[in-house]
């Protein structure tokens, strides 16, 4: 079982630890995620970072992970073929990796009637991409490889039964300066 990294753009780096690879920029630091021992952990760190970011990572183990962040700023492809596992920033260099020349029917038609594939799949069935808020785990066992993904973000919207307008109020301004605070601080000067 081999892996295969293409990190296309010139914006990624691993000045830190050169078997992590980040892209973009987290508020918080790394360290708690690249300690975990768990998937559990793993997700837990996660979900305290803030940021535009997209994170390729080995563990002392030689597992695989990659991760993006809520939005899904920084798109990150995939595939597994023949025991090679195949990551990166450009869709089609995966594709050609795996030799996908036919595009998926269905996928096709979703994409022309709302102008992106949903979930994990994308135009062609081999390659996938990760969600929003979704990291991937490639770990292996007895020769064999195992990929799995985990949401560690989900936005689900509910309507209150009964709130407090100030309150509300009051938790909005707080969500904004704290915004305004992360932004000031990623810009460092620039307008």
């Amino acid at each position: 079982m081999s892996v295969k990294l293409h990190l296309k753009s010139s914006l990624w780096e691993n000045k830190s630890d050169p078997r992590v690879h980040k892209r973009g920029s987290c508020c918080q630091s790394l360290d708690s995620l690249l300690a975990a021992q768990s998937i559990d952990d793993i997700i837990s760190a996660l979900q305290q970072l803030n940021g535009f970011y997209a994170l390729v990572w080995e563990d002392e183990e030689g597992n695989n992970y990659a991760a993006v962040d809520h939005i899904r700023s920084i798109p990150l492809f995939y595939a597994l073929k023949d025991q090679v596992f195949y990551l990166s920033d450009n869709a089609e260099w995966v594709r050609e990796q795996v030799e996908n020349e036919v595009m998926d029917r269905l996928a096709k038609e979703e994409f022309l009637l709302a102008g992106y594939v949903t979930g994990q799949d994308t135009l062609f069935p081999e390659v996938k991409q990760l969600q929003a808020g979704e990291c991937l785990k490639l770990e292996r066992c007895d020769g064999k490889v195992k990929l799995s993904t985990h949401r560690y973000y989900r936005f689900w919207h509910n309507e209150p039964e009964a709130f407090d307008e100030f309150e509300l109020l009051q938790h909005l301004e707080e969500v904004m300066l704290n915004a305004m605070k992360r932004l000031i601080k990623y810009a460092k000067g620039r307008q």
